[in-house]
């Protein structure tokens, strides 16, 4: 069973221009460099199956191009920016362990380091003919990379090492503000109006309980929180959700959902074990675009197929997605005054002081 076309979320149309919002965003604004808390940490910049063992793959991260390619099979990760003439590199190809660059054909080898001129042939290349290596690990079925020197190893999604969890990738989905997707996918109060029909009921909104955050080394976590849903989980019947959220860094959080099925007729199509998990990571590509990445690990409903998975997935993202991308302003205000919030904004609360504890300024105003 998959769901319907939904009307379009209320209010979705072009936002009001207002005066403020153009005085505090401006996006003709010079770019700001990327503050310590958030350029000395992790960031999941592709999914592993993208980067090919045969061809560069290009992307970005906060306003720095980046080029991914596996020399050897081993993941490298450079500024995209050919020392020679400041070509991207990701425009070239891969000659065996070397990536040569399109422009004038140097070749570069698993370091970094130019290893032949075309033009210049049985000379040694320059000193300086050098690319500037990132650094850049896999884990959980991402690629991560960093622009600076992160203290921490990259977050970890148990499930997907547990054999007991199928787990499916989603995504990449284009969002706008970083920080703004976060929020979204950390908020609770917005299933009934943005999600109504499948994770929420918009004709009887139900409260939002107090929430309790607590800090701990690995970040943010939440209470439990419990909400109806009538096509929670791709089985399409109603449930009843447990929530309970976490945040691993400014840019990675998850959720995980126990799952009680509410038609005593369908209750034989549960276990009391019934979980899903959803892990987002949210790649900045400068301060107000970014891309979302999704991992989905589920340990029931073997016999929904995967692309059924996907579909409601794609569905939930892409009324989400409506909302935040007309959000104003578009940087993620963390002056607690600038914007109004209620008991039912906790978590959200929680989340922007978090951030400003960290010191990050990129993609904040």
């Amino acid at each position: 069973m998959t769901a319907g076309p939904l009307p379009a979320p209320a209010g979705a149309g072009e936002p009001a221009d207002t005066g403020a919002a153009r005085l505090r965003d401006d996006a003709s604004a010079a770019p700001r460099q990327p503050a310590e808390g958030l350029l000395d940490d992790w960031h999941a910049v592709a999914f592993a199956r993208e980067v090919a063992d045969d061809a560069p793959f290009a992307t970005m991260l906060m306003g720095e191009p980046i080029v991914l390619w596996r020399p050897g099979g081993r993941l490298q990760a450079w500024l995209d920016q050919c020392p020679h003439r400041g070509a991207p590199l990701s425009c070239g190809r891969l000659k065996g362990d070397r990536l040569v660059c399109a422009y004038h054909g140097w070749e570069f080898d698993g370091t970094g380091a130019c290893v032949h001129i075309p033009a210049l042939p049985g000379r040694p290349p320059p000193a300086g003919a050098k690319t500037r290596p990132l650094l850049a690990t896999e884990g959980s079925g991402f690629v991560w990379v960093s622009l600076g020197r992160p203290p921490h190893d990259v977050p970890r999604f148990p499930e997907c090492a547990d054999p007991r969890f199928r787990v499916h990738q989603m995504g990449p989905y284009e969002f706008a503000n970083a920080f703004r997707a976060v929020e979204n996918f950390l908020d609770v109060a917005h299933f009934p109006f943005v999600h109504g029909g499948i994770i929420g009921v918009a004709a009887n909104p139900e409260p939002v309980p107090d929430l309790s955050v607590t800090q701990d080394a690995d970040g943010l976590v939440t209470s439990e929180v419990s909400v109806f849903q009538p096509f929670g989980d791709p089985r399409g019947i109603p449930v009843q959700a447990d929530y309970r959220y976490r945040v691993m860094r400014p840019t990675t959080a998850c959720f995980v959902k126990r799952l009680r099925i509410t038609d005593p007729a369908q209750a034989h199509r549960g276990r009391p074990d019934d979980q899903l998990s959803t892990y987002i990571t949210v790649q900045p590509l400068d301060e107000t675009h970014s891309l979302v990445r999704l991992s989905q690990a589920m340990n029931f409903a073997e016999e929904i197929s995967a692309e059924d998975i996907r579909r409601r997935t794609d569905l939930i993202v892409e009324q989400d997605r409506q909302i935040v991308i007309r959000q104003r302003p578009a940087r993620l205000p963390l002056a607690l005054g600038d914007e109004l919030h209620v008991r039912a904004d906790r978590v959200s609360v929680a989340y922007r002081r978090w951030l400003a504890a960290l010191n990050v300024r990129y993609g904040t105003i």
